[in-house]
């Protein structure tokens, strides 16, 4: 049989108000192994222990010999807490988690707005 490796998978969880303590549980018994980090308000994603957004963009930047300083990310949610703090500019969007603004460089708009894409459109501009 083929070698299988599974980098992520998402627990589709719809009680809104009880996700936070459903990823608690989860944590509390399988952490050792897995990462839970809700994404929204019915998603979960899971991880294996150590396995993030961040290290994904980590292996991507070394390939590339890019530096984390000179890279901008988004995020609205708890899965992109560690891409946030690891990036050289972290942006939440202001419909954010209160954590993930908290240790964002920048609040920014919201995801309705298209607050991504004036971003991008800012600093391609300020590079042109």
């Amino acid at each position: 049989s083929p070698d299988v490796s599974i980098i992520k998978a998402a627990i589709c969880y719809d009680r809104p108000h009880e996700i936070m303590d459903m990823v608690y549980v989860l944590e509390r018994e399988l952490g050792d192994v897995f990462s839970f980090m809700p994404s929204g308000n019915t998603w979960i994603d899971v991880t294996p222990r150590g396995i993030s957004k961040a290290t994904g963009l980590e292996a991507l930047l070394g390939y590339y010999g890019i530096d984390r300083a000179d890279v901008v990310a988004f995020g609205d949610s708890m899965n992109d807490y560690e891409i946030i703090r690891f990036v050289g500019i972290g942006c939440a969007m202001a419909n954010g988690r209160p954590a993930l603004k908290a240790v964002a460089n920048r609040v920014i708009g919201y995801n309705y707005d298209q607050a991504v894409q004036g971003e991008m459109r800012k600093l391609l501009e300020s590079l042109g």
